[in-house]
């Protein structure tokens, strides 16, 4: 008969097998994700799921790659996204990264239907998800999408609390990457250009000329990746449009 010792030993090699198995699985998962493969990271991050079902991290990047592989249409893979991210418990989490998903992904529900249940969703998330945290990110998006929905309030009144509250934000938002930029631990953030960005961005909002003007030279010195500034650039044309047709003026 085996000594019982050696079943558990026999199990412990199994699990350190397993969590091999499994941060290979990741590995390579990332690396499909990092060169816009979404479809095989999907495919990869559904394996670690099936290994590991109660990993936030792995549920997270499985509805990000789903969302961005648009199959079998983008919609169907919106909806699939947040069906995923439902075992995160949406309702309750304070997980910025889960709120920030699900901001994103309610966002592009909206940008595909044009239903205002959907954007005021997205608004939600990025709301809870800023406030919670501090969160920069799900901050300047919470911003912009007030002022998205301010142009197509039906009511002038709410428009101009959209356009009230957005610039809110974006107050908020610069106080928070001003003074990540301007800490003794910037240098070691991996989140850079992403800090000066969100500041030049905050600026534009805020149609602060010269500010942004300073800050558009700083992200421009911290980007390494054109889709880098391509992204920003194309999120400012988009504040551009909207503020072209603000309540306001």
């Amino acid at each position: 008969m085996t000594p019982p010792v050696i079943k558990e030993n026999h199990h412990e090699a199994n699990n350190h097998i397993n969590k091999e198995t499994l941060s290979s699985i990741i590995e390579s998962a990332q690396i499909s994700l990092g060169k816009n493969d979404f479809l095989k990271a999907k495919a990869l991050f559904e394996t670690a799921n099936s290994i590991d079902p109660n990993n936030d991290y792995i549920l997270q990047k499985l509805a990000l790659s789903t969302y961005k592989s648009k199959h079998p249409s983008h919609v169907t893979a919106l909806e699939e996204a947040i069906s995923i991210l439902s075992k995160l418990n949406l309702q309750t989490t304070t997980d910025p990264e889960t709120l920030g998903l699900a901001g994103a992904i309610y966002k592009r529900l909206y940008e595909e239907l044009r239903n205002i249940e959907m954007l005021n969703k997205s608004i939600f998330y990025y709301e809870k998800g800023f406030y919670i945290k501090n969160d920069y990110y799900n901050g300047i998006n919470l911003a912009f999408l007030l002022n998205m929905r301010g142009n197509v309030q039906e009511d002038t009144n709410n428009a101009i609390t959209d356009y009230t509250l957005a610039n809110r934000v974006r107050e908020k938002v610069i106080e928070i990457c001003e003074a990540i930029f301007s800490s003794k631990d910037f240098k070691d953030r991996s989140d850079q250009y992403w800090v000066v960005a969100t500041l030049e961005e905050a600026y534009y909002g805020l149609e602060n000329t010269e500010k942004y003007n300073e800050f558009q030279k700083i992200s421009r010195s911290f980007s390494k990746e054109n889709w880098e500034r391509e992204t920003t650039e194309i999120q400012i044309a988009k504040i551009e449009e909207l503020l072209a047709s603000s309540p306001l003026t």
